[in-house]
């Protein structure tokens, strides 16, 4: 019995020194022994190592909410991500040397899908820092039609995705949740505010729904009644995905019910209240844009 102490106690003692070392910046051969050495296959290991990073990296470059062209957003400091992407042991760099590493394709659950989520986010800054400076996620020099999301982004494991992939044939196909399109993030001003650090499987639901919470509070990008006119006006996202909510006006308002407050609710679903859309804003989220 003594013996077995003993061995335990060697045993959580030379994990906790392989995730000490996995921490420091560079040691992949040894991140991957770690996992292995709790019990985590190398498949996992590169979702985990992912993770780690990208928090990391949200919240050195994210700046809490301002103003760009009269509208409250969150915003990132692209200049510095796009010097910081050149050196070679950069997060960015890390980020994407993780991602090569996953094996696709992942079980299907929360955590994958805060995975996938994160992934997309990370790529359209990943266009963005690629061709920066830009103004604009749409920007000619990202794509000379103006549509990056049809356009090869990121490898994750053998495979390179697009970020039309990641939402619709992985995201919206698989797990079937209208939420996801205010977690993607196209990277404009008018898009719901990105968060300061990654989504994560356990606080998933959590996080969806206190983000749409805060989007519908936000009346330069999320929300608008207009009571003198009975209408109310909505972000052009609800608009683009409309078929999500069975291109119903009604199934949509009763979407809108979940996430405002009961008096809202109660004028939204009145009869003859009509919808309509705000102009989306594509400037980039960039701090460099901020309102003087």
């Amino acid at each position: 019995m003594l013996n077995q102490v003993v061995i335990a106690r060697g045993v959580v003692v030379i994990m906790k020194r392989t995730v000490e070392l996995a921490s420091q910046p560079g040691n992949f051969l040894v991140e991957i022994f770690a996992f292995l050495a709790i019990g985590i296959s190398p498949a996992n290991a590169g979702v985990d190592t992912f993770h780690n990073l990208y928090e990391k990296f949200q919240s050195e470059y994210w700046h809490e909410s301002t103003i760009i062209n009269d509208i409250q957003t969150t915003a990132f400091n692209y200049a510095a991500m796009t010097r910081d992407a050149i050196k070679p042991d950069s997060l960015y760099f890390r980020i994407i040397k993780s991602l090569e590493q996953v094996k696709t394709p992942l079980p299907v659950n929360k955590a994958s899908e805060a995975f996938w989520i994160n992934v997309y986010n990370f790529a359209a800054m990943k266009l963005v820092i690629e061709n920066y400076p830009v103004k604009s996620i749409r920007d000619f020099k990202i794509s000379l039609l103006r549509y990056p999301w049809s356009k090869k982004v990121i490898q994750v494991g053998d495979q390179v995705y697009s970020l039309a992939q990641i939402e619709k044939d992985i995201l919206l196909k698989i797990y079937q949740d209208p939420r996801i399109i205010f977690a993607v993030s196209c990277a404009s001003v008018s898009c719901p505010d990105r968060r300061p650090g990654p989504y994560t499987g356990g606080q998933l639901d959590k996080q969806l729904n206190d983000l749409i919470h805060e989007f519908f509070r936000n009346p330069t990008k999320g929300m608008v009644m207009d009571k003198e006119n009975n209408t109310l006006i909505i972000s052009s996202i609800l608009k683009t995905d409309s078929h999500l909510f069975d291109g119903s006006g009604d199934s949509l308002k009763s979407f809108l019910c979940l996430y405002v407050e009961v008096p809202v609710c109660n004028w939204i679903k009145r009869k003859g209240v009509a919808i309509d859309y705000l102009k989306h804003d594509w400037t980039l989220n960039d701090i460099t844009f901020a309102d003087e």
